[in-house]
């Protein structure tokens, strides 16, 4: 009996200290705060995280590294090194992080965050060289990260997410988006809203997805998953494939380089414009002119426009 309590103790003692470790901070403070409320973060190169907390209270864990060490260091010594700017009312929190000095980056104090704050928080998170994490929040977010991934999930809000340089991540979403990175791909799964979603170097993945969607991507392939609403969507030099479980707008589907894959319902009536070097489809109720490249003319006695163009390459489009 004393043999499974002693190693139940351990158990504990090795779980706290993993624990500890893993949420290691430098200091922390609390801000007692009215919602809906305000919560404004910016830094300079350093992670920003956000997380749901206790009602009327926003919990702030600074997080400071020299280079790559962790520094156990105060909010007093840290000022020393970098310049902190609070601005506390009674429903808005804004705290900005600067280096004192700029020039010397062999001796810049880089300060991360986790937070913990009330659901109903509107957020404005900005890095300069950071990621940014974002989940459980019921408001509207804005999210902007000049070279660093940005992930999010539970959100019942508007979302502006903006990086330069890296992924954009976004999981069950209830309300209007916006998604843009130059050099990144971009997975939004499981939203309901009007979505815009724009990579300059990357792919983009829309699943689970209610609304309707605008995605462009430069250099890069575009895959739907069981998707309901309208698609305009286009890339230059890569594939568009997936599935629609219901079409209630335009579905255009264009790119210069590449092939199209895509299957829709069948009881549908639609306008139907195809192009391309090889196309492939089912037998259809159609009314219209064909030839080698081209297909334009009604199906099912026509109804919703449904466009696939692409420059060089296969089309497919399928029933199920």
């Amino acid at each position: 009996m004393r043999s499974i309590v002693l190693i139940s103790v351990l158990f504990f003692l090795v779980s706290t200290l993993g624990q500890a470790q893993e949420n290691k901070f430098s200091f922390n403070e609390q801000y007692d705060i009215a919602t809906p409320a305000k919560l404004e973060i910016s830094t300079g190169d350093g992670d920003i995280q956000v997380l749901p907390g206790e009602k009327g209270i926003i919990e702030v864990f600074y997080i400071v590294h020299k280079g790559n060490t962790f520094v156990n260091i105060s909010k007093e010594e840290l000022e020393i090194h970098v310049i902190i700017d609070i601005t506390h009312n009674e429903s808005l929190l804004d705290i900005s992080v600067k280096n004192r000095n700029k020039n010397n980056w062999n001796n810049q104090y880089n300060v991360s965050f986790e937070i913990y704050t009330p659901i109903q928080t509107s957020c404005y998170l900005k890095s300069s060289d950071g990621d940014i994490k974002l989940s459980g929040l019921n408001a509207d977010q804005k999210c902007k990260t000049s070279d660093g991934d940005i992930r999010i999930k539970k959100i019942n809000g508007y979302v502006d997410l903006h990086t330069s340089d890296g992924d954009i991540n976004a999981y069950v979403i209830n309300g209007d988006a916006d998604m843009k990175t130059s050099d990144g791909d971009i997975h939004a799964e499981s939203f309901e809203g009007t979505a815009q979603i724009t990579t300059s170097d990357g792919d983009i993945s829309i699943k689970n997805a209610t609304g309707a969607i605008t995605a462009t991507t430069s250099d890069g392939d575009i895959i739907v998953s069981d998707c309901s609403g309208s698609l305009i969507a286009s890339t230059s030099d890569g594939d568009i494939r997936g599935n629609f479980i219901k079409i209630t707008g335009n579905l255009s589907l264009t790119t210069s380089d590449g092939d199209i894959n895509i299957s829709i319902p069948k009881s549908i009536g639609f306008n139907l414009k195809l192009k391309g070097e090889t196309l492939k489809t089912p037998e259809m109720d159609f009314s219209g002119k064909t030839d080698e490249h081209n297909i334009e003319g009604k199906i099912n006695g026509g109804g919703i426009p449904i466009e696939l163009i692409t420059s060089d390459g296969t089309i497919v489009l399928s029933y199920h």
